[in-house]
């Protein structure tokens, strides 16, 4: 009798824990196929916005002003390939000519209408240019610029300089190579979705937000779209569609917002006017540029509430994603929790994340700002820089940014203690019924 016991009582457990696992396999299994329905309708939508935006704002432009060593040349880029160096010739101090070094060289184009032909290309080295300009080599992968400013109609090529005749995306595919290899192996499925979300990030920005504001269209509501756009793909694809998603989202959007109208007051207190231009740099630094089309102009108070979104976009996602999911942890292993105790988790953990994410936006914008701020330094004065237009703009906008994420933290404590305490409000006034 004993016996019997005993074997009904394991194959009762025996079947317990087997109808168990098969339940739990099947929720895995439901759960898996919705979050696949989930991330193939995100990509699909996600791609279709781009397709459609992309191809209504579409701007391509084949000609780029550019400086060569001595000249600035006004031309087309062709890629091409160093066949032969024909000539260096050394001028005499006699001639004073605006080179000290003249190369001519043979290229075959290797793309483009003339591909195959081989055309005479001249490069010009001067003392100052030498110090960081090197002799083209026989056999390299260059880019040339064809000018046709001739009399006869036929154009005249030129080595651009290693800042535009030289590939540098080696180097720059090969970094992107360890990025993806490192992702995938430390956070597998997620990594990949993160891959995928940060493609389609570069690809709203290339392909819809930059040709959008050279035709013209409304800065302040396009950013806004491709904010949106930004945080729902990504958040939807690394996290789901569930409550942390939600108030990660609603956080993030609503610290962007704050952003932008600081944006806007702190340029009207600071009296911007946009342009900034200082004879002895290469480049026009300007934050107001004209279209080349010339009933186009593009708003500079439009154009800094889009670089202060963009540059604070990033930051401010990780603090109200990692804010959110910190507090759906406390909120799920807590027995008591109400809308104080969550607002205070939250403000609690937001304080632990201040600090050094603060540093690294403002980090990234002077990193981004180095070789201006240095060339400043050493041909200005002290007052040049704290009066310089450009170093205040640049400042407010990383403040600006800080700000942002700092107000991220309360706005998404606050949303997350009402989302996630939902559920035990409503039991709540059951009960009291």
């Amino acid at each position: 009798m004993q016996t019997d016991n005993k074997k009904s009582l394991k194959e009762y457990f025996h079947n317990y824990f087997k109808t168990k696992k098969e339940e739990i396999r099947n929720y895995g299994k439901a759960n898996l196929i919705k979050r696949l329905i989930t991330i193939g309708v995100t990509l699909v939508l996600a791609v279709l916005f781009i397709v459609i935006f992309g191809k209504t704002t579409y701007y391509k432009n084949e000609y780029t002003i550019i400086m060569n060593e001595t000249y600035g040349i006004y031309g087309k880029l062709i890629k091409a390939k160093v066949t032969s160096i024909d000539d260096i010739y050394y001028p005499s101090e006699d001639e004073r000519l605006d080179y000290t070094i003249r190369i001519t060289f043979t290229a075959e184009i290797l793309k483009g209408d003339k591909k195959g032909q081989s055309v005479e290309v001249m490069q010009y080295l001067n003392d100052y240019t030498s110090h960081f300009y090197k002799q083209v080599k026989d056999g390299k992968r260059i880019y040339i610029v064809e000018e046709n400013t001739a009399e006869n109609g036929e154009p005249t090529y030129y080595f651009a300089g290693d800042s535009l005749s030289y590939n540098h995306w080696g180097g720059i595919i090969a970094l992107a190579s360890i990025l993806i290899i490192l992702l995938l192996i430390i956070s597998k499925s997620k990594g990949l979705l993160t891959i995928i979300s940060l493609a389609l990030t570069a690809l709203v920005i290339v392909f819809v937000l930059l040709p959008s504001i050279i035709n013209g269209i409304n800065i302040y509501l396009l950013v806004l779209i491709c904010a949106i756009y930004v945080i729902a793909v990504t958040f939807i694809l690394v996290v789901g569609i569930n409550k942390k998603c939600l108030c990660a989202s609603l956080g993030c959007f609503s610290g962007l917002l704050l952003s932008g109208l600081l944006a806007l007051i702190t340029l009207r207190i600071i009296n911007a006017t946009g342009y900034y231009y200082q004879e002895g740099v290469e480049d026009v630094v300007m934050l107001f540029q004209t279209s080349y089309n010339a009933d186009i102009i593009i708003d500079l108070k439009g154009l800094v509430f889009a670089s202060t979104i963009i540059g604070a976009l990033g930051a401010v996602m990780d603090v109200s994603l990692s804010l959110s999911s910190a507090l759906k942890e406390v909120y799920d292993n807590s027995k008591e929790t109400s809308l104080i105790n969550t607002i205070k988790s939250g403000f609690t953990i937001g304080k632990d994340m201040i600090g050094t994410m603060v540093n690294t936006l403002i980090l990234a914008y002077v990193a981004s700002d180095l070789t201006f701020i240095l060339w400043i330094m050493e041909h200005r004065s002290n007052g040049f820089i704290f009066q310089s237009e450009y170093i205040a703009v640049a400042i407010a906008q990383a403040l600006v940014g800080a700000i942002a994420m700092v107000l991220t933290i309360p706005l998404t404590s606050i949303i997350c203690a009402f989302v996630y305490n939902k559920k035990n409000k409503n039991k709540e006034l059951l009960e009291e019924e």
